[in-house]
């Protein structure tokens, strides 16, 4: 008899977990409370589907500028392409000129930025926006060139003569407006300059 007992008890304990509950205990646990597992789950879904739905989507666009080297004989093809000092140099300030606030005044002029809800603030704020940190509250044209930078990056390739500028946001045409406008004014500038 008192081998079966033991025979009975090492399969009970071959069932039991390692915290000496069988897996049935565990299925009517969680079935016990099935109405919390639900509830949880039904909020869960309802956060996500609420983030996902307050999401707007960001284009971004592009625009590279060559900018000339120091030869003046710019007919002649060179086939060294190496860049010099001098030529990285100047690629370097074109690149913080293009990010300069003067240019950005007058690209958010011309563009009229400050119609646009995403730059001016004015637009409808998302549920989790009106809970994360509140910027300290300036003028609307602080607001736009804050928004402007913040969607804006220029930079040089390197070892090349080639700055790019990209802009994003909400509007794809938008977003390739801004990107044409810088270079035009870069352009522009590079082609009349001052001394």
């Amino acid at each position: 008899m008192s081998r079966q007992a033991n025979q009975a008890n090492m399969n009970a304990h071959a069932s039991m977990g390692a915290n000496g509950l069988s897996m049935g205990q565990i299925l009517s646990g969680f079935w016990s409370r099935k109405w919390y597992v639900l509830i949880f789950m039904v909020l869960v879904l309802t956060a996500t589907y609420l983030t996902i739905s307050n999401l707007k989507p960001i284009y971004s666009a592009d625009s590279k500028i060559l900018i000339e080297g120091h030869d003046p004989d710019t007919n002649r093809f060179s086939v060294n392409t190496q860049s010099s000092p001098a030529d990285l140099l100047k690629v370097s300030s074109e690149a913080q000129i293009l990010q300069s606030q003067d240019l950005a005044v007058k690209v958010i002029d011309k563009l009229k930025l400050s119609q646009y809800s995403e730059f001016n603030g004015s637009g409808n704020k998302s549920f989790f926006d009106r809970f994360s940190k509140s910027k300290a509250s300036g003028s609307v044209d602080e607001t736009i060139r804050e928004a402007y930078f913040e969607n804006l990056t220029v930079y040089p390739i390197a070892e090349t003569r080639v700055v790019v500028v990209e802009f994003r946001s909400e509007n794809p045409q938008r977003a390739a407006n801004l990107a044409n406008e810088l270079s035009c004014k870069s352009k522009l500038k590079s082609s009349n300059p001052k001394f």
